[in-house]
C-alpha cells in the first residue's frame, strides 16, 4: 500500500486533539507512487527536470541518516540544487553528529554559493505547542520535500530509522499544483520552522523575499 492509496493524517491547528484525515487518492496518472523508495535515486531524476535555480525546497528527515553516508549521492544533490541558486531548507528532527559533520566538510567545499542551503533543528529552548508536538511526533516516520517555483511534493508515507521509505509517492508539478497536500504541508514547514527552528549550518546569501519572513538568517 502507497500514500495514493491510504489517508494521511493532519493535525489542526485550532484543536489541538483534533486530526483532519486527507484522502490523498489521484486518479492523476503523472503521480509516482513507490512503494519502496530511496530519496536520491527516486526522487532526485524526477525533480531534476524541473528545479531552475529559483525553486525553494523544504525537506522534513528524522536524523539525516542519507546525509551520513558516505557512498550515497543524497548530500551532493543538495549541495549541488543550493550551488544552482536554489533555496534547501532541511529541518531534522533529531539531526546526528555525523550528518552534521558530512555536510558541513561539504559546504567548507563548496566555497562561494549562488543559492542557499540551511539545515535546521528544532530549538529545545522554545516551549511546543501541544498541536505541533503532535505534528512533530508524526514527523518522526512521515517525510516529504516540497519544491516551489514549481510545485512538486515527494511524500514518504512510513519511514522509519533504519529501514527504507515506504508508501511514497511524487507529484510532478500538474499534480503538485492542485494538491491541497502541498499546501498543507508546505504551510505547516513554515509555520514549525519559523516557530522553533534554529540554524545549525548555512551556506550561500539568504534572499529574504523567498525566504518565509519569520525565518532567522544565518
Amino acid at each position: 500500500m502507497n500514500a495514493l492509496d491510504s489517508f494521511l493524517e493532519i493535525l489542526g491547528t485550532t484543536n489541538p486533539d483534533q486530526e483532519f484525515l486527507i484522502d490523498m487518492h489521484f486518479d492523476d496518472p503523472t503521480i509516482v507512487p513507490f512503494e519502496v523508495a530511496h530519496i536520491a535515486t527516486d526522487l532526485v531524476p524526477q525533480a531534476d527536470k524541473y528545479v531552475n535555480g529559483k525553486s525553494h525546497i523544504r525537506i522534513v528527515g528524522r536524523d539525516g541518516a542519507s546525509i551520513s553516508e558516505e557512498n550515497y549521492r543524497w548530500t551532493g544533490d543538495l549541495i549541488r540544487w543550493a550551488d544552482q541558486g536554489n533555496i534547501v531548507q532541511y529541518l531534522l528532527l533529531d539531526p546526528s553528529e555525523d550528518a552534521i559533520s558530512r555536510l558541513k566538510k561539504e559546504i567548507q567545499k563548496l566555497g562561494e554559493c549562488k543559492g542557499q542551503l540551511q539545515l535546521i533543528s528544532i530549538d529545545p529552548d522554545k516551549g511546543l505547542e501541544v498541536a505541533d508536538i503532535k505534528l512533530l511526533e508524526r514527523w518522526k516516520t512521515f517525510h516529504f520535500v516540497s519544491f516551489e517555483n514549481p510545485k512538486q511534493l515527494w511524500v514518504e508515507n512510513f519511514h522509519a530509522t533504519g529501514l527504507d521509505a515506504q508508501g511514497c509517492s511524487y507529484f510532478p508539478p500538474s499534480a503538485a499544483e492542485k494538491s491541497t497536500l502541498w499546501s498543507i504541508l508546505t504551510l505547516q514547514f513554515d509555520h514549525i520552522v519559523s516557530k522553533y527552528g534554529r540554524t545549525i549550518l548555512s551556506a550561500g546569501e539568504v534572499c529574504e523575499e523567498r525566504v518565509a519572513p519569520a525565518m532567522e538568517c544565518v
